[in-house]
């Protein structure tokens, strides 16, 4: 794969455009951006999340991705599920942050922010850097060395109980997969993901 690059004018564009599209605030997509993959387009989470807004490769086909780690087509498809979560929780910011990162099937479980510490902190920086771009935060702050994601950024998933394999390639670990038509229900490090039967190829064991 060739590591995918893109300049801060690219960048404020199209966050510019999709937040509107979405109807989202600008701060708050930045403030995910920033949380999720510290402005790397080519970043990969343990749990198998990919790019500056670290789609689930599931998460990624459901919104019409066909490239993940490309910046404009993973902003478009991470504002969409935000922008789903937004209208899934009634527009309460919280708990869209919970669902987008612990999963919606958790926040429902819990009836609000699940009890999982990265959860729960996720949320509160979230809503913390959020703050900080809306208050006037300079463009060149966006790539500041000081800007760290919330969880650990390597070159592959990890490996779990089963390997979800999609039609795209790609492929995310899994502690527990539950068949409930017509969707598989991925169980990852306390994160359950909903994705439709027809987007995977393959669940193997180890």
């Amino acid at each position: 794969m060739v590591p995918k690059v893109v300049t801060d004018e690219t960048l404020l564009d199209i966050v510019k455009r999709y937040s509107q599209y979405y109807a989202l605030p600008e701060p708050l997509v930045y403030a995910v951006i920033h949380a999720e993959s510290s402005f790397k387009p080519n970043a990969v989470s343990p749990a198998g999340a990919r790019g500056l807004m670290q789609l689930m490769p599931g998460t990624a086909l459901e919104m019409g991705v066909t490239d993940i780690f490309d910046p404009e087509q993973n902003i478009a498809g991470g504002t969409q599920y935000l922008r789903k979560m937004m209208d899934l929780f009634g527009d309460n910011k919280s708990l869209a942050l919970a669902g987008y990162n612990a999963g919606p099937e958790n926040v429902k479980k819990y009836g609000g922010i699940p009890p999982f510490e990265e959860t729960q902190s996720y949320v509160k920086i979230v809503l913390g850097l959020e703050s900080s771009y809306a208050g006037g935060a300079p463009v060149s702050s966006l790539r500041v060395a000081s800007a760290k994601p919330l969880h650990r950024i390597q070159a592959a998933p990890s490996k779990g109980a089963y390997t979800v394999v999609f039609h795209s390639g790609l492929t995310q670990p899994a502690d527990k997969v539950e068949d409930k038509e017509p969707y598989w229900y991925i169980e990852y490090a306390n994160r359950v993901y909903p994705v439709r039967k027809d987007l995977v190829k393959t669940v193997e064991k180890g």
